[in-house]
């Protein structure tokens, strides 16, 4: 499967979609009701430990970057990663809470700056 914290994201749309796949649905073919089928497609989708560790790892940077440049902020993980929701190829959406704002100007993009630097594909 694609994951999207081992390669550079811009490569994404060069990797073959999961759609152009023709052939039989990869989580299997013979199922005795719709329940079953999905079921097997929910197993197919979900993160498996590797993924999560990403995802984990992800957060714990964007957190350290943020509490050097904004002093007292949280960043809080919300939607369907943090419900159990998330499929392998889907976003991790992160929110600030609290803290001081960086000002306009300089300490805004330097925060910018080291969160680029910090989530940078080390290819």
């Amino acid at each position: 499967r694609w994951n999207p914290f081992e390669r550079d994201p811009f490569e994404r749309a060069a990797a073959e979609p999961r759609a152009a796949q023709s052939g039989p649905a990869p989580w299997g073919t013979r199922f005795a009701s719709l329940s079953e089928e999905l079921r097997a497609f929910a197993a197919y989708v979900a993160l498996d430990a590797e993924e999560e560790a990403a995802r984990e790892q992800l957060v714990a940077l964007v957190r350290e970057v943020v509490a050097e440049e904004c002093a007292g902020a949280r960043v809080e993980a919300f939607g369907s990663w943090p419900a159990g929701l998330s499929a392998f190829d889907g976003d991790v959406d992160l929110r600030v809470v609290g803290g001081t704002a960086p000002r306009r100007g300089d300490r805004g993009e330097a925060l910018l700056q080291r969160l680029g630097e910090a989530l940078r594909p080390r290819v």
